[in-house]
């Protein structure tokens, strides 16, 4: 008896070929890498402009605070007076910034100890009993405001010598060496700065001044 041949399934057939010869993309896919992107560029975009916009603000920080730069220099004056055999000692300060400077408390130190502009004179004569001294003016200057170009003397000294002046210079000199200042000063916008011994501000972010 015959039995009649099983049906073979017939084979798959390959999906068109395009015109070109290749299989189309899937269009969803396009879209994805496109997004994909367009979504890089704009955070690639977005973090320059911050950085562009931080830098413009740094810019201008610094600007701001340039504007009002505040220089507190302290001197020291010696005039040989030899008509009278006097020697004058002038200690001032001078803000020669931009800005208007904001002192703190300030101390005056001579030899290593503490005084005041009004009694400069004593710890002078103590070291040099020989010569007679005296304070001819004074001033305090703790919580002030100085002026850009402000010159503010905080005491004049007066030394009779019974030699020539000159003969006194070393004497002079070590007055000059043996005092000194301690203060914190800062700008209208905050900054602050230190001056001690070496007589050159640096920055002081411990500082407080106030008014």
């Amino acid at each position: 008896m015959e039995h009649p041949q099983d049906e073979l399934p017939e084979p798959e057939k390959a999906p068109p070929a395009s015109p070109t010869g290749q299989r189309q993309f899937d269009t969803s896919l396009v879209v994805a890498l496109v997004a994909v992107v367009i979504s890089l560029v704009g955070t690639v975009t977005s973090i320059y402009e911050a950085r562009i916009l931080r830098n413009q603000q740094q810019t201008y920080q610094e600007e701001k605070a340039a504007s009002v730069w505040p220089y507190i220099k302290t001197e020291m004056y010696t005039n040989y007076n030899n008509s009278d055999s006097s020697i004058t000692l002038e200690y001032s300060i001078t803000n020669k910034g931009i800005g208007p400077a904001i002192l703190g408390d300030v101390r005056y130190v001579y030899r290593g100890a503490d005084v005041e502009t009004y009694s400069i004179d004593e710890a002078i004569q103590k070291q040099y009993p020989d010569i007679p001294a005296w304070n001819s003016r004074n001033r305090q200057i703790d919580r002030t405001v100085v002026s850009p170009g402000e010159k503010i003397t905080l005491f004049v000294v007066r030394l009779q010598v019974s030699r020539p002046v000159r003969d006194f210079s070393s004497v002079s000199n070590a007055i000059e060496a043996d005092f000194y200042t301690e203060f914190c000063y800062c700008s209208v916008y905050g900054a602050c700065w230190r001056v001690t011994q070496s007589d050159v501000p640096e920055e002081g972010d411990d500082c407080e001044v106030e008014l």
